[in-house]
């Protein structure tokens, strides 16, 4: 039976940073609140997957307690079961953490009754890394886990060479060239939403095909010295960003939607390909 695994992400007052297995799903920069549902089907992988949770209190706040919230549900769900409905979560985090039951001391008088538990202590920075496990029948399909060979050294001349030539085809609305460059990522990120081959390649095709509409297309320009590489995924993908952690890739300032296109890349068969 497919899986679709959700997480359910809540935040406010609080600066967040997480990942998933090394993939940033929220940075700091984010300082807003944030309620939303995220599919993490192209980072889930089989066996042992790696949630890391980072807190801090924003610098420009004076500290109140009781004022930061933070909760992280995430369900592996079948198709049409909304979230709640999947029985036991993967993952269950609730900052500021609630005491344990067994802490809360109670009234002797009716220990039926606890006493409310003191005022909770919280403390920043405040880092834990949330291990769950997926067996191989319920992992989403992908090449990607299977394939990706370990990348003891970062090759950043041939990895930027080929992030130039993509840049390229977005920026002269090249659509051949750019569905070809990214070819893998379609159809692999497609495999773990359970789509054909032929219907992730569609997909994508038509997605740049309606940016490529857009009045004054274009991209900003691309700054290779400025670009960051960090490996994570147990060392088999390779993100390229601008400086911060911001895409490496981004339309104008002015196109309306803009394109923020983070990159992957992994070693398939000792060539670099874009796999998410």
């Amino acid at each position: 039976m497919p899986k679709f695994f959700m997480l359910k992400i809540e935040k406010s007052s609080v600066l967040l940073e997480l990942t998933i297995n090394g993939a940033p799903l929220v940075l700091p920069a984010e300082k807003g609140d944030i309620d939303n549902a995220e599919a993490l089907n192209p980072w889930i992988k089989p066996g042992k997957n790696v949630l890391n949770i980072y807190l801090t209190w924003p610098d420009e706040v004076p500290y109140q307690p009781d004022l930061a919230h933070c909760k992280l549900h995430l369900e592996a769900l079948e198709e049409g079961q909304g979230m709640g409905n999947s029985g036991s979560p993967l993952v269950d985090f609730v900052w500021p953490i609630p005491p344990k039951s067994s802490d809360i001391p109670t009234d002797p008088a009716e220990p039926e009754h606890p006493v409310p538990p003191p005022e909770q202590t919280e403390y920043y920075p405040y880092e834990i890394a949330i291990e769950f496990s997926v067996n191989q029948a319920e992992a989403p399909p992908s090449r990607l886990w299977q394939e990706a060979m370990p990348i003891p050294w970062k090759d950043k001349e041939e990895i930027t060479h080929r992030l130039t030539i993509l840049h390229k085809a977005l920026d002269q609305k090249d659509i051949k060239t750019t569905t070809r460059l990214l070819d893998f990522k379609a159809v692999d990120a497609g495999s773990t939403q359970y789509m054909s081959p032929d219907e992730a390649r569609q997909s994508q095709k038509e997605f740049f095909e309606f940016l490529f509409e857009i009045e004054d297309w274009g991209m900003e320009a691309l700054e290779p010295g400025n670009l960051d590489f960090h490996l994570l995924a147990d060392d088999r993908i390779l993100l390229v960003s601008g400086s911060g952690m911001t895409p490496a890739l981004r339309s104008k300032d002015s196109t309306k939607p803009q394109l923020l296109l983070p990159v992957y890349f992994a070693l398939i068969e000792n060539v670099w390909l874009i796999v998410r």
